[in-house]
């Protein structure tokens, strides 16, 4: 007898093999897509983070230099200053949001350091008056979803 076909035990071994196959596939296919994705929300995170580290250094470094009473608040999250045009520039966290001058700037700043502050003065120490500080140093924790980008600058202040 002439046999046409295959049996059914032949048949189901196929159809396993055929979904372990694909089911291995599917794995890597989304694992693939899961991967872009963070790495496209990190891009984008990373790029947003950058430009604020870039316009709060230029700012900054044109904090007015001629007298200490220029520099108004200086603690680990707030920085409030006058610039050499006599514009009254504050950073300051609050909540999640990085604001400049009340304007939310950043947000998704992660909690408790997402920004600090740290003054040195010229030898390199911790400031404690306002009159001695020669380097503004800043960091910056952003958060949005799984992506995360630590990001720290600093500026040194124009004449002193």
């Amino acid at each position: 007898m002439k046999k046409n076909g295959f049996t059914l035990i032949e048949t189901i071994i196929a159809i396993t093999i055929a979904g372990v196959i694909s089911s291995m596939l599917f794995v890597v296919i989304t694992t693939g897509i899961d991967s872009w994705g963070f790495l496209r929300g990190q891009k984008k995170l990373m790029q947003e983070v950058k430009g604020v580290l870039i316009r709060m250094t230029k700012e900054i470094r044109r904090v007015k230099s001629n007298s200490s009473s220029n520099i108004i608040t200086f603690t680990p999250g707030d920085f409030k200053f006058v610039d050499i045009d006599d514009n009254m520039i504050e950073y300051k966290r609050n909540g999640a949001n990085l604001e400049r001058n009340g304007s939310i700037l950043l947000s998704g700043i992660a909690s408790p350091d997402g920004l600090h502050f740290t003054y040195l003065d010229g030898s390199g120490n911790v400031a404690t008056i306002e009159s001695n500080i020669n380097v503004v140093q800043f960091n910056l924790v952003v958060q949005d979803g799984k992506n995360v980008v630590r990001l720290s600058s600093g500026a040194g202040i124009r004449n002193r």
